[in-house]
């Protein structure tokens, strides 16, 4: 399992967790390619994140882009986000000026994001979501 952790981004948690539902269960260059078609400074963290857990895989598997073998680029093909969780982060508060000389107290929210990435193996209980499809989880 191969991961990255992103803390303090400025964005608001139920903000981004939008763009993490589409993406959840989905092949890494699937995803990392609909984060990029996403015109919005928000996908673009996301982005980072994903990307960051795949160099990390690729890092830990001492897999260079000249040197890698069939086998180890399949591996890097077969990797799916595993786990996504956008949790809150710490939450700044200040007051701005509002009508009649009031105070009005604003909160300016940050989100810590873990992505998870772990590869597809032939028995697993996750189908791999493509674009229309809906998923299916098996019981036991």
């Amino acid at each position: 399992m191969y991961r990255a952790i992103a803390k303090n981004v400025p964005f608001s948690q139920y903000k981004l967790r939008l763009y993490a539902d589409v993406i959840r269960s989905k092949k890494v260059d699937h995803a990392l390619r609909l984060l990029k078609s996403f015109r919005d400074q928000r996908s673009v963290v996301l982005y980072k994140v994903v990307f960051s857990a795949f160099s990390n895989a690729k890092n830990l598997l001492n897999i260079n882009e000249g040197n890698a073998d069939k086998k180890e680029m399949n591996f890097l093909d077969q990797l799916y986000i595993n786990e996504i969780r956008v949790d809150q982060g710490v939450m700044r508060r200040y007051f701005a000026p509002s009508a009649r000389g009031r105070a009005k107290l604003q909160k300016k929210r940050h989100c810590h994001i873990f992505v998870s990435l772990a590869p597809l193996s032939g028995g697993s209980d996750k189908k791999i979501l493509l674009k229309n499809e809906v998923e299916v989880v098996r019981e036991q």
